[in-house]
């Protein structure tokens, strides 16, 4: 009996010891991450439309951080998942005044903590600038006037060809054929602001045709270099509008397909469809516009326009100096029609045994055509550079 009874407590004590190194085993209770941030600092001062990078330096010793939330104001603006913990917020629409900045981490078993500083947004130099002449041939004078608000004390010009200034409203000489971007960056007290306008200059040339001396301006447009002019070069089966020398001079010849093949100097080449859809597309119109036949796009063809000669108020703005002029159309009949109300170019491109294709601009729409017609007619020619 005593034998039992040893084994017996025995027994509980071991059942004793293992309840207590079970309690022992216990998992510990889940901890909350860090969270931090670092970048801007707390009372820091920004300017309107400044892009703030928002950094929050984040850990979690008993885990991972799943994510980390960005709010201003209390309303979300976004979130990360993986470091670095960087948020980029544009203050281009935010008010002037105190905001809130918070970072609230979330660790993988859904334990968060939060961190938040205040930020002043300050009125800075608003850039604004215009220009005259922003196309014409070279060398090419541009006088910029400043147009930027929130009275700047300082301005930095940049040119797009090398050149700078600092003056408030200079001058500016272009001397080889080009587009250029045009940069100002106006700064008062409380900071700076930039604007870029893309493209802004264009700068034509000159292309003397061997063939009968005539001189044409040319232009180069993105990648492209295009004759800036309706070709005037005689061949067979081509006609001044009217057979009016004084409109060959105005809007070139007009000109069979056949002739058209064969009408551009060596080094050039009648424009083809692609060589249309680049352009085009250059301007704002999509691929899948560009593809399609008829009136296409928005307003690519009131970017080519002339500034003058189409009729019913349906001028272009020539954005890029192609300056595309209504020279209208020879019927394969003989008849002359529409001067000042249609202009037609010719591509290389054939649709059928008797039909090639064409462009057309005309009044009454910003959109440039696409669409095949009969060979015999009488169209515009454009050259572009091999």
């Amino acid at each position: 009996m005593k034998t039992k009874s040893i084994l017996v407590a025995l027994m509980g004590s071991l059942v004793l010891s293992t309840l207590v190194f079970q309690a022992c085993e216990k998992e510990e209770p889940n901890k909350s991450p860090s969270c931090e941030i670092t970048t801007p600092s707390d009372g820091e001062e920004c300017t309107q439309s400044e892009i703030v990078t928002i950094s929050v330096t984040a850990a979690d010793i008993d885990g991972s951080i799943a994510e980390v939330k960005f709010l201003i104001d209390g309303g979300s603006i976004g979130s990360v998942s993986s470091s670095p913990y960087n948020y980029d917020w544009n203050t281009t629409d935010e008010s002037l005044g105190n905001h809130t900045i918070k970072a609230t981490c979330i660790d993988n078993d859904g334990a968060l903590s939060s961190d938040a500083i205040t930020i002043e947004i300050i009125k800075g130099g608003s850039a604004a600038f215009t220009a005259s002449p922003t196309t014409g041939d070279a060398p090419l004078t541009v006088n910029f006037t400043d147009q930027s608000t929130n009275n700047p004390t300082s301005w930095n010009w940049d040119f797009g060809d090398g050149g700078n200034s600092t003056e408030q409203s200079p001058s500016h000489i272009y001397d080889n054929m080009a587009q250029y971007d045009v940069s100002l960056t106006a700064t008062n007290e409380n900071g700076s602001d930039t604007v870029t306008k893309t493209d802004f200059i264009t700068v034509k040339g000159t292309f003397t045709d061997p063939r009968d001396d005539q001189t044409y301006s040319i232009v180069t447009i993105g990648n492209q270099t295009w004759f800036a002019e309706n070709l005037n070069y005689e061949t067979p089966d081509s006609w001044w509008y009217d057979n009016s020398s004084e409109n060959g001079d105005i809007y070139g010849r007009l000109y069979t397909w056949d002739a058209a093949i064969m009408a551009c100097p060596s080094g050039w080449g009648l424009s083809s469809d692609e060589d249309w859809k680049t352009l085009e597309m250059h301007l704002g119109m999509s691929q899948e516009e560009a593809d399609q036949t008829d009136l296409r796009g928005t307003d690519e063809g009131k970017k080519l326009k002339s500034v003058s000669v189409w009729t019913a108020g349906n001028n272009g703005t020539d954005e890029v100096g192609f300056t595309a002029l209504p020279a209208g159309s020879r019927k394969s009949s003989g008849g002359f029609s529409e001067l000042n109300a249609y202009g037609e170019w010719w591509n290389e491109n054939e649709t059928h045994l008797e039909r090639a294709q064409h462009r057309w601009m005309e009044n009454g729409s910003d959109q440039v055509g696409r669409f095949g017609n009969n060979k015999e007619q009488g169209y515009s020619v454009r050259c572009v550079k091999d």
